[in-house]
């Protein structure tokens, strides 16, 4: 009896250590399984980290490539432009491919769009002052030119007269009334002048009784 007794025991301790090996072995074996799951999932995200990484390296250079291109093709346009012949068309051309640069390189930037939009106002503002400048310079200069012949043919009419008393009073007005333009404004250097004038006209004059 006690021999049966010791066999059930033993044949229950073996039980008891085969089911305990087999829960370390499930459990060795899932802790195997977790593992190469974690060095699987580990490779993937670093190879998504490295593919990621190509990419951002392309889409620099793909951007790199696309601003050089950019900026070629708008020195080639600023090239064309400048080649015509100055005008305010051609200002105002090189301004508003300026501006347009700057738009595109300003993308979203708030900031630098305002800033594009008033350095384009200025460049018009100052192009369009500097036309009317060269507006009244060309009418003072016409207007000089047309001043300088008028006196030009005067003075030849006066060397036409015959008569030399009379040409030469002739003479003295027209020399007195460019000193006149001249002294516009300056009522006192007016007065001396008229003053010059009456006495040399009075001379002229006293000449020419004394002659006859």
């Amino acid at each position: 009896q006690n021999k049966d007794l010791e066999k059930r025991i033993k044949a229950i301790d073996q039980a008891a250590l085969a089911e305990e090996l087999s829960v370390k072995n499930t459990e060795k074996v899932r802790e195997e399984i977790d593992k190469k799951r974690k060095e699987e999932a580990d490779k993937r995200r670093q190879r998504a980290q490295v593919m990621a990484r190509q990419r951002e390296v392309e889409a620099q250079k793909e951007r790199q490539r696309q601003l050089k291109l950019f900026a070629e093709q708008t020195r080639i346009q600023q090239l064309l432009i400048e080649g015509e012949e100055d005008s305010v068309n051609k200002s105002i051309k090189l301004a508003e491919l300026r501006y347009n640069t700057a738009l595109s390189l300003a993308k979203e930037n708030a900031n630098q769009i305002q800033i594009a939009e008033l350095t384009y106002q200025n460049e018009l503002t100052r192009i369009y002052a500097q036309e009317d400048q060269l507006r009244l310079e060309e009418q003072k200069r016409i207007e000089e030119e047309r001043r300088a012949f008028a006196l030009e043919t005067r003075e030849f009419d006066i060397q036409q007269i015959e008569d030399s008393t009379q040409r030469d009073l002739a003479m003295l007005e027209y020399k007195y009334d460019q000193q006149f333009e001249l002294a516009k404004g300056n009522e006192e250097r007016i007065a001396e002048l008229q003053r010059r004038f009456s006495i040399e006209r009075l001379n002229l004059m006293k000449n020419e009784t004394s002659e006859l």
